[in-house]
């Protein structure tokens, strides 16, 4: 890209003057990944050009135009988390800190002429992310600290033996031979609020369970089916075996697995239950509705309907939490603060009606929760404030 055609289009479209010509060559050029110089010299100029109450002089619809045509570009790159090209996330340094990317979409145009309020003063607290913990309650009622348990080491309890590998993953092996445990004996994983872990269940499927959820399994599967319950939000990488079918219940919901890998989101508090499926095949249902996905698919039930929704999967949101990520698309700052409640194991309260505001962005899960709320006040449509282990969001 030349160094006069990028400024020249990049000054006319912030000036509103760009033709429909004009507005798709700045779309290629801001899609392309090659020469990254120029376009990170302008948004050097664009962010020291800021006012003095810290915020862009790029109005908003301009910088979430930009935002879209990076996000575009990055939504069609499967399986990658680096989503925005270098040179493209240059240009969203106006609407975050390094550590995310955030818009504010508003809802009403009364939404622009809205007073804003000053800046809160917040106190600066340290309130970290989860991390791996997680908790083992056996079938004989006691209960094992998984993330107690020291890397490499093993625990033998009776027929059953749990091990934790170099990177921290829980492996159950059950020995019919070894113990007395009945077959159909329940042990149950959970992961508390600002925790998460994987686990290894005796038939070699793996589990990644995101934080507040558990996991209910047999003490071994039997010989004719494989079940599990599921609260919360997993993602299953399962392995195959005709003779023994897979299922997983969720919430009302089953979903029937033939060998795959899927995640699916239960949390009783979301009203509904979806799953998505990234390889193989499997059938989801509730009650007589049933739906067959294919991968790339979710299917999504509201927790008072009948009928199951099939829609096209935007992966990267879906399987953010488990690469280290919040991707917010669009989404109500009530369902954000759901998320933000279960991993940073905070208490959310809002004060006046935030309902309308919705944010769309990405960040990293593994950041202190201040660099998350500092990008939203970015937007200056909200402002927080953390007393202890409660965070209050206002206007």
């Amino acid at each position: 890209m030349t160094d006069s055609r990028l400024r020249y289009l990049y000054d006319r479209y912030l000036n509103d003057q760009c033709s429909a010509a004009e507005l798709e060559e700045l779309k290629q050029l801001l899609r392309q990944s090659g020469d990254e110089d120029e376009l990170k010299q302008l948004m050097e100029e664009t962010w020291y050009e800021m006012d003095e109450t810290g915020l862009p002089a790029m109005p908003a619809n301009k910088a979430d135009g930009i935002l879209q045509q990076a996000s575009d570009h990055a939504h069609r790159q499967r399986r990658s988390y680096n989503w925005w090209p270098k040179a493209a996330a240059a240009v969203l340094l106006i609407l975050a800190s390094s550590w995310g990317v955030w818009h504010f979409t508003r809802n009403t145009q009364a939404e622009e002429n809205r007073p804003v309020a000053r800046n809160v003063p917040v106190k600066s607290q340290t309130i970290m992310p989860g991390s791996n913990k997680a908790t083992l309650q056996l079938a004989n009622g006691s209960q094992i600290v998984l993330n107690d348990i020291p890397t490499g080491d093993t625990r033998q309890i009776g027929g059953m033996r749990i091990s934790k590998t170099a990177a921290g993953k829980v492996i159950y092996v059950f020995d019919q031979h070894a113990g007395k445990e009945n077959d159909n004996d329940i042990n149950i994983i959970n992961t508390p609020r600002g925790g998460q872990h994987e686990i290894v269940l005796e038939d070699g499927s793996k589990v990644w369970l995101n934080a507040s959820s558990s996991l209910r399994f047999p003490v071994s599967f039997s010989k004719t089916a494989r079940t599990v319950e599921l609260s919360g939000e997993a993602y299953f990488e399962v392995t195959k075996d005709p003779s023994r079918p897979f299922s997983v219940n969720a919430n009302g919901t089953t979903v029937e697995v033939y060998g795959t890998h899927f995640n699916i989101n239960a949390y009783s508090d979301n009203g509904s239950v979806s799953a998505t499926l990234l390889e193989g095949s499997i059938k989801f249902k509730k009650a007589n509705a049933s739906v067959m996905l294919v991968p790339g698919q979710q299917g999504a039930i509201q927790n008072d309907a009948s009928d199951i929704k099939v829609t096209t999967a935007d992966m990267e949101k879906v399987m953010g939490w488990k690469n280290g990520f919040f991707v917010f698309r669009d989404e109500s700052i009530v369902e954000i603060m759901k998320q933000v409640a279960r991993w940073y194991d905070v208490e959310i309260e809002f004060v006046g009606d935030l309902s309308d505001r919705e944010f769309g962005g990405t960040v990293s899960r593994y950041n202190n929760i201040t660099e998350l709320l500092d990008n939203m006040q970015l937007t200056k449509t909200i402002h927080y404030k953390i007393e202890g282990r409660k965070v209050l969001i206002m206007k």
